[in-house]
């Protein structure tokens, strides 16, 4: 098989792998051949919440099934440098399994034949079990400590039939770039420590998140097949990884979504998750985004963030709230702090309504501001009034954000 085609598997499923994992198998990964697929291999890590696969091009034999230390194959593999023949070769050496003897059970000793000799289990004397992969890359050659694949434990996969939707690659990444940051790391709360996927009408759905201080939601629209499809939270850690693994030019053009009782797969190319969902249930989060907004402030997302930060800089840390004042034509940024003193910005707004003032934490606007305009254009915000949780809408359609206001 080719070298790069091996590290590029690796690189995938690799976030499903624990490097310091409390059991040692978790931190290896599987390969062995592809049923039903000629000429190729698979590599399958799990953290027994979530598994990861990729099928691999390779010449390879029916018999061959080992697992490895995921990062110390792809350490190796990195810094070998480059060959001729960027080939590389798998070749898992065998070793005999130790006999065991026999022993009695109504006295636990050892058992002995006629001439004294001790027995051994039979069945096993002539066993082979592989426990090192031979690694090559043109001259250079590696042998690695395997574990035995039995032992390689496997999320288990639907126990019903799921639900199958076709999403496109770019709308899915979008929605999980657009709530991401809204993850709750609250572990009491864990309902929170997910997005959830949702059904909105007929042919939209929605990813949701919120850590009780704020609340994001994007749409999905034009997806077809859903109405049949189970609302279900999604753990963080497989939204991070799909993340990474479907950003830019490795987002393909669609992924395939299967949802049933407890579990969820995406699928695309030659990559397949498949990840436990979270337990529990998501708080009716329709009840927290404003409907009664009269007071509408439109201003330059760009400006507004480059302000905050600046008022902030005088802090040590980046923590605590930044008061907003909006005025006709105008919006007053400040912060005051007893310790290092404080400072003010203003900047262009269109608001036409009286005099509000309201706060929020710094860095939660901050990252609203990113998720409602990455391109920096205009945010709307909607408020009721200075005690009450504000809601931003901007350049991205479907997206819209809540925050709850800070204490000033």
């Amino acid at each position: 098989m080719e070298r790069d085609d091996m590290l590029a598997a690796l690189s995938i499923i690799i976030g499903a792998v624990e490097k310091h994992a409390t059991i040692p198998i978790l931190s290896n990964v599987r390969m062995s051949k592809t049923p039903d697929i000629d000429r190729c291999i698979t590599l399958t890590a799990t953290n027994l919440d979530m598994q990861v696969s990729v099928n691999v091009r390779a010449n390879v034999s029916d018999e061959f099934a080992t697992t490895i230390p995921a990062h110390a194959l792809r350490d190796v593999l990195r810094k070998l440098p480059e060959t001729e023949r960027n080939r590389l070769s798998l070749e898992m050496l065998e070793a005999p399994i130790r006999s065991l003897p026999v022993i009695d059970p109504d006295t636990g000793e050892h058992m002995t034949d006629e001439r004294d000799n001790l027995l051994y289990e039979d069945e096993r004397r002539n066993s082979f079990v592989s426990d090192r992969l031979s690694v090559r890359l043109g001259r250079a050659n590696f042998e690695i400590n395997s574990l035995p694949v039995d032992d390689f434990p496997e999320v288990a996969g639907f126990s019903s039939e799921p639900v199958e939707i076709v999403l496109p690659g770019s709308a899915f990444w979008n929605a999980i770039d657009a709530v991401k940051d809204a993850i709750s790391t609250e572990e009491t709360r864990y309902y929170l420590n997910g997005a959830f996927l949702h059904v909105v009408d007929r042919d939209t759905l929605a990813l949701t998140a919120t850590d009780g201080h704020r609340l994001y939601r994007q749409e999905i629209h034009d997806v077809d097949g859903i109405k049949a499809l189970p609302n279900v939270i999604l753990p963080a850690a497989s939204l991070h990884l799909m993340h990474g693994l479907l950003k830019g030019k490795n987002c393909p053009s669609t992924v395939e979504v299967m949802v049933a009782e407890g579990k969820y797969a995406v699928m695309w190319g030659p990559v397949t998750l498949l990840s436990k969902t979270v337990d529990g249930t998501f708080p009716d989060y329709a009840r927290v985004i404003p409907t009664a907004t009269d007071k509408l402030a439109t201003v330059r997302a760009s400006r507004l963030a480059g302000a905050v930060a600046a008022v902030t800089a005088i802090r040590s840390k980046n923590a605590g709230a930044v008061k907003l004042v909006f005025q006709r034509g105008v919006l007053t940024i400040s912060i005051k702090e007893v310790d290092v003193g404080g400072g003010s910005m203003e900047v262009d707004c269109q608001y036409d309504g009286e005099r509000i003032e309201i706060g929020f934490s710094s860095s939660y606007l901050l990252d609203a501001l990113t998720a409602a305009a990455p391109d920096g254009r205009d945010v709307t915000i909607a408020m009721s009034d200075g005690m009450s949780p504000a809601l931003i809408t901007g350049s991205i359609a479907g997206w819209k954000g809540v925050l709850m206001p800070h204490r000033i």
